[in-house]
Parts: structure tokens; C-alpha cells; sequence
């Protein structure tokens, strides 16, 4: 062989190998991923720091039916989700990997809002009748619903075994029983005839008092001697979330405040986010360490994570949730998966819940 030639033929093994090395790295290395393999096809492509905002993997979601949904919250278990049914106006349970949905309750007709126990085994159900509104405890089921005759306002207990009950008139007052209506006792008196109430934690219940006229609300703890301690003041039209240990709150910002977000108000200070969100559009983390927010900017939605320690915004990017928006989220038990109802309120998606988030 000549010369020529044998430095040819060495020129082409050479490129072989190398050829053969790039797609073992491709398709080899440990955890291998479509992001893996675009690392190694784009080389040292430059991504914009943003230290408050930071991406995260783009994950697959997952459709779990296809019912219209008016109200959904995580289930007892890490892959059962609870939800009403639009057209029925039944409660089902489904099952995020057989699909199987079961009925648990009869029709609730004429619904305007739900308030699910922490067992997922109950829920009360705001209606309207041609008398006004009313509300109603559901048993799940069971098929039993028991009207709260005067109550404005109701809310479970943290252990989900009570109720509270939030009634003017005379005697008015906080209430509290048992869900079958036993042990009743007056909590503590009241003059409100507008407002909610809320039992975030086992000896204080929350109470929100509205101004009719401002348009504005107060929320305040109550213990069972009567004293109150105002958590906040003055707060425009108000929607709060407590985090699921009872201490921290999101609500609708300050009148008047700097920043648009919802704002968190923590057993130590206040927090005003700038995430421009509602509460309902949000899921607290257990330990309350972290909130969870959809976020619309323009036409787009995204899942964004905060901090509430470091004021740290993790986002993660998702076509279903770009595309279609969200209209409720719930956290799974395990704080594994985020369900999602997206904006046209028809059907459901689980979208798994990383470590960053």
C-alpha cells in the first residue's frame, strides 16, 4: 500500500471512532434524557442567569379524565383525586393510574363553592336556593347532607372530626360541633353579619370580618377565651389560603400596596411576593416552606415555586400549562404530583412535581 493511501485509510478510522464515541455518549451516559442529548449537540449554548427565576426540566403530563370539572382537591391517598363533575353535579373519586371513578355523592345542585375536609371524607357546599344561600355538609359516600341552617359561613377542624360555624342573629357567634351535629358549643361571640371563618389551627380559629362599604376585610385568630390577635388589616377584596400547619397565610395584597402579587403573611412578617396570582391558584407545600402558583403572563401560564426563606422563584415549563392555563391545582400527599384543571375546566392532568419545585 502506498503511502498516500495508508494515510488516507488512517484518516478514515479516525473520524470513525470519533463518530462512534459521540453516539455512546449520546445514548449511554447515566440518565440519559432528550436534555442530555441537546446538551451535547448545542455545546456551551449560553442560558440567561436570572438569579430570583430559574427553570426547571420540562416534564410530561399526563390526562387522568376527561369530565368537566367545577371543583377538584388531592384525595385521601397519593393517587386519588376528588372532584365535582360539572353537568351531574356529583362528587367522584378517580384513581390517577387504573382511571376507575367512583360516585360518592348524590346531585348538589345549584353549587357556588366547596370547602373539602382535610379527611377528603366530607366537604360543605355553598348553594343557592330562592331563600339566598345556604350551606350544606355533605357526607361522601354516604349519600347524607345536612343543611347548617344559620350558618354564613363554616369550616372543618384540622383533624377533620368538627365543624365550625360562623352565625349572626341571636344568639350569634363562632360555633363549633361535631359533624354530627353533637357537642355544640358557642366559641365565642360575634357581631359580624359578613365575613368567613376558618379553623387553622387546633386551639385558634380564623375570623374574617368584611366591610361591606370598603370592600375591605380583616382576618383575625381567636382563641377559645374570646381574644383576638389581627393577622391583617385593611386588605382589599379578600381571598386567603392558610398553609396546611395552620401558620402562614397567602391573600390578595394591602390596599394600596407596592407590589400587585399576593402577599404572605408568616408568624413573623409579611411578605409581599409580586406573584401575580389569585390564592385559589395556588398549593401550599406541607411544611410550608413553599408555595405553588400558576402564573399567567400574556397569553402563557406557568407553575412557579417560591420561597418563602430565600424569595427563591423556581418555574417550570410545561406545554399543557403554557397552552391551556389552570383553573385549580392540588399537591398529591406524597408531594409528588401536581393535578391540574386547565382554564376551560375540562378534564384533569397530573404533571410530576420535581425536587426543584
Amino acid at each position: 500500500m502506498s503511502q498516500r493511501n495508508l494515510l488516507l485509510s488512517l484518516i478514515a478510522l479516525s473520524l470513525s471512532a470519533s463518530g462512534g464515541v459521540g453516539w455512546y455518549l449520546v445514548n449511554n451516559l447515566p440518565g440519559k434524557s432528550l436534555g442530555a442529548a441537546l446538551i451535547l449537540q448545542q455545546g456551551s449554548a449560553h442560558v440567561p442567569e436570572d438569579k430570583n427565576l430559574s427553570p426547571s426540566p420540562i416534564e410530561q403530563s399526563t390526562s387522568i379524565t376527561e369530565r368537566t370539572v367545577s371543583f377538584m382537591t388531592a384525595g385521601p391517598t397519593s393517587t386519588s383525586i376528588l372532584f365535582i363533575d360539572t353537568p351531574s353535579g356529583r362528587v367522584y373519586r378517580v384513581d390517577t393510574e387504573t382511571r376507575e371513578e367512583v360516585p360518592l355523592s348524590l346531585r348538589i345542585s345549584d353549587l357556588i363553592d366547596v370547602r373539602w375536609s382535610p379527611l377528603k371524607t366530607s366537604l360543605i357546599a355553598k348553594v343557592r336556593t330562592p331563600q339566598g344561600e345556604q350551606l350544606r355538609l355533605v357526607r361522601l359516600g354516604e349519600q347524607k347532607t345536612s343543611v347548617l341552617p344559620k350558618a354564613i359561613a363554616a369550616a372543618f377542624s384540622p383533624d377533620g372530626l368538627s365543624l365550625a360555624t360562623l352565625e349572626p342573629g341571636e344568639p350569634g357567634g363562632i360555633f363549633t360541633q361535631k359533624l354530627d351535629g353533637s357537642e355544640r358549643v358557642r366559641w365565642t361571640q360575634t357581631r359580624t353579619r359578613a365575613g368567613d371563618i376558618f379553623w387553622p389551627q387546633p386551639e385558634s380559629l380564623g375570623l374574617m370580618i368584611t366591610n361591606q362599604a370598603t370592600k375591605t376585610g380583616d382576618v383575625f385568630l381567636v382563641n377559645k377565651a374570646g381574644d383576638l390577635t389581627r393577622l391583617i388589616a385593611h386588605h382589599a377584596t379578600l381571598e386567603v389560603l392558610w398553609s396546611p400547619d395552620g401558620t402562614s397565610l397567602a391573600h390578595m395584597p394591602r390596599q394600596g400596596g407596592a407590589l400587585p402579587g399576593i402577599s404572605i403573611t408568616t408568624p413573623l412578617t409579611l411578605i409581599e411576593t409580586s406573584l401575580t396570582t389569585v390564592p385559589k391558584l395556588c398549593a401550599w407545600r406541607k411544611d410550608a416552606s413553599h408555595i405553588l402558583c400558576a402564573i399567567k403572563n400574556g397569553q402563557e401560564t406557568s407553575l412557579v415555586s417560591y420561597s418563602l426563606k430565600t424569595d427563591r422563584r423556581v418555574s417550570m415549563a410545561q406545554k399543557i400549562i403554557q397552552t391551556m392555563g389552570v383553573r385549580a391545582l392540588a399537591i398529591n400527599t406524597l408531594e409528588t404530583q401536581v393535578f391540574l384543571v386547565p382554564a376551560s375546566g375540562v378534564g384533569i392532568y397530573t404533571v410530576p412535581l420535581n425536587d426543584s419545585l
